[in-house]
């Protein structure tokens, strides 16, 4: 039996896309994972339900209690939502990178799994990789962005999370 590493992972795009990835990038399953029949759309007010769904593409990641009403959605601009996810002993980045790119949408999840004590942060923009710019780059960038939120003492490292420096002085 695996440790749960359970947070909200919030996806983020134009109602299409959004819309897209639920119906076609989510599969429900039951506790056991047998494959249920695939998520409909009611006709009456664009709601879209499910107890458990998998992420198409990730080994073991699950969208729990789904209850989304898609004509609630703006038609205009970008739209985020917020569902509860969990995965099994962790989350595979790159999983979560190609189902950004199939589906157009921008991911972030923050994740804690209790048994082995961890956090888990993870955030994929589409535009990035729109800008040419692979996974690689993109872990270049966070890289730099957190040795320089590090180095400059707003935040310190404890068990591989970030805790903010409520404390620091304030430069002149």
């Amino acid at each position: 039996m695996p440790n749960w590493c359970v947070g909200t992972l919030r996806v983020r795009g134009t109602k299409e896309n959004l819309t897209k990835f639920v119906l076609e990038g989510l599969q429900p399953v039951t506790y056991i994972g047998e494959v249920l029949e695939a998520l409909k759309m009611d006709d009456d007010n664009g709601r879209v339900k499910c107890s458990r769904c998998w992420i198409k593409g990730t080994r073991r990641g699950f969208i729990l209690d789904l209850d989304v009403f898609t004509y609630d959605w703006n038609d205009e601009g970008k739209i985020a939502i917020g569902l509860e996810a969990e995965f099994a002993w962790g989350i595979s980045s790159e999983e979560l990178l190609n189902s950004c790119k199939q589906y157009g949408v921008d991911m972030r999840i923050h994740a804690f799994e209790c048994g082995m004590c961890f956090n888990q942060i993870i955030e994929y923009i589409v535009r990035l990789e729109r800008e040419n710019c692979g996974l690689k780059e993109y872990k270049k960038h966070q890289e730099r962005a957190n040795e320089i939120r590090y180095h400059t003492g707003d935040e310190s490292w404890h068990r591989g999370s970030v805790v903010v420096n409520e404390n620091k002085k304030k430069r002149k």
